[in-house]
């Protein structure tokens, strides 16, 4: 169990479990980069052997002060099971 949030405009919710494929990636969040980026892992489940099925997510866990550099970032596709 997560403890609860400080901040009241915090959310916690329970996602159900599931198999992704993710590409990590660092700098700001451009809309281009993500679809660079996302095109790339699209591209990289078949090559695997696997079936990917939906859309592109991004995932950002810095917060806006960290530098470019140093900031870590995601694009995930979920896997067919």
């Amino acid at each position: 169990m997560m403890p609860a949030p400080a901040d009241p405009r915090v959310e916690l919710r329970p996602v159900p479990e599931r198999r992704v494929a993710a590409l990590r990636f660092a700098g700001r969040f451009l809309p281009e980069r993500f679809d660079r980026k996302g095109r790339e892992l699209v591209e990289a489940p078949a090559r695997a052997g696997l079936e990917a099925r939906g859309g592109v997510e991004v995932a950002g866990y810095d917060p806006p002060g960290v530098l470019p550099f140093l900031r870590r970032n995601e694009v995930w596709i979920e896997l067919a099971a």
